[in-house]
């Protein structure tokens, strides 16, 4: 080939990838903007979103004529593990006496966690808070919770037990 030729040929390249890198970046912008392009962010809301999610605040079995609340929840981080507070609060508004246990929390990545904090039986009228902490894998954030309810009724030897695994909120890290 001439000379004349390889350099026609190098400008054409040389001003022609860059022209079409720019126009295939111009129309992917645009594409994003006009178009659809929310593929990504419906999978984010996805993963982010926890149906029926318990909070602070919220009631842990709302199948039951009693009120048991989470008052505290809270993730703070001790170095080697973060540590899961979680407060609850009873009222036993029926007429037997009443008992809540928190048990295993299960974390993000799915790593179950044992421990559990119970109220203890609570005499029918009165109220009761009971405050446990779970020491979780440094990193990971509780997902769902074990919550379990026994109503000792007078005169029968086994009480009726009320089981159930709930799903918490994010909980923010503190520290």
């Amino acid at each position: 080939m001439e000379r004349r030729t390889i350099i026609r040929l190098l400008l054409i390249f040389g001003i022609g990838i860059p022209i079409l890198v720019e126009a295939a970046t111009f129309a992917g912008l645009l594409g994003a903007h006009f178009g659809d392009g929310g593929a990504e962010t419906t999978t984010t809301t996805a993963e982010t979103t926890r149906v029926d999610a318990v909070g602070l605040g919220d009631e842990l079995l709302p199948e039951t004529n009693q009120s048991e609340r989470l008052t505290t929840l809270s993730l703070s981080d001790s170095g080697q593990y973060w540590i899961l507070t979680m407060t609850v609060s009873v009222n036993n508004t029926g007429d037997h006496p009443y008992e809540v246990t928190l048990g295993a929390v299960v974390t993000n990545d799915d790593t179950p966690v044992d421990g559990s904090v119970s109220t203890g039986p609570i005499p029918a009228g009165e109220s009761r808070t009971a405050t446990g902490q779970w020491k979780l894998p440094a990193g990971e954030t509780p997902r769902r919770l074990q919550v379990e309810a026994l109503v000792h009724a007078d005169g029968e030897g086994t009480p009726k037990t009320i089981s159930r695994t709930v799903t918490l909120q994010k909980v923010p890290v503190e520290g």
